[in-house]
């Protein structure tokens, strides 16, 4: 059944947290999503994991994608571990990522979705870095481990979800700075202020 989804991200939304959501709107596709994140081999020595927390006041779902390079977050009980491997951490090259999502044993919709998301996401590093052939781009923060687990679980619910349509409440800014690869940039960071041209956004204040 094709499905309308509609985002309110109060404090704004990271790639675990889509997950998150999805999966505690529809707890059924976890067992598929796992599976399907295993037999794609999309990540080395990455353990991925869910579970129901509550801190007292509501309850959610917390997901989870661990990266030995990337250590700071405790992996549920649930978790699979993906694959063993002694993959190299750091700057990838979009053209790398979109290679790997190509050649794997994904569904062609969810290849789809997850490709869409980091021509998105490169475009727009290769804009802000001058960068005239987006193939050269070198992706940081979302060209990590982790990240490309995030957007490939994203793409494979969204699809298996049958989210046809979404919308968004106004995203909030947010405001400071953030340490990155590139040392310190203002928040949103300039690649992100691009992608949310044509989305409505506001000041929260912070």
């Amino acid at each position: 059944m094709a499905r309308h989804l509609h985002l309110d991200p109060i404090g704004g939304i990271a790639g675990d947290m889509f997950a998150a959501a999805m999966l505690d709107a529809w707890p059924a596709l976890g067992n598929g999503l796992l599976a399907a994140l295993r037999d794609a081999g999309l990540v080395d020595d990455v353990t991925v994991g869910w579970e129901r927390v509550t801190d007292e006041t509501l309850a959610g779902t917390r997901f989870v994608v661990d990266d030995p390079r990337e250590r700071g977050r405790a992996v549920p009980p649930s978790s699979l571990v993906l694959a063993r491997g002694a993959g190299a951490h750091g700057h990838v090259r979009y053209r790398d990522i979109r290679a790997r999502i190509a050649s794997s044993t994904l569904q062609a919709g969810v290849k789809e979705r997850a490709l869409d998301v980091f021509a998105h996401l490169a475009n727009a590093e290769a804009a802000v870095h001058g960068i005239d052939n987006v193939d050269d781009v070198e992706l940081h923060e979302v060209g990590a481990q982790d990240a490309i687990a995030d957007v490939v679980a994203a793409a494979w619910l969204l699809h298996h979800a049958d989210i046809r349509s979404a919308s968004t409440s106004p995203v909030p800014l947010g405001s400071g700075r953030v340490e990155a690869a590139h040392g310190l940039l203002p928040i949103p960071a300039p690649a992100a202020a691009l992608l949310l041209q044509g989305i409505a956004t506001f000041d929260d204040g912070r």
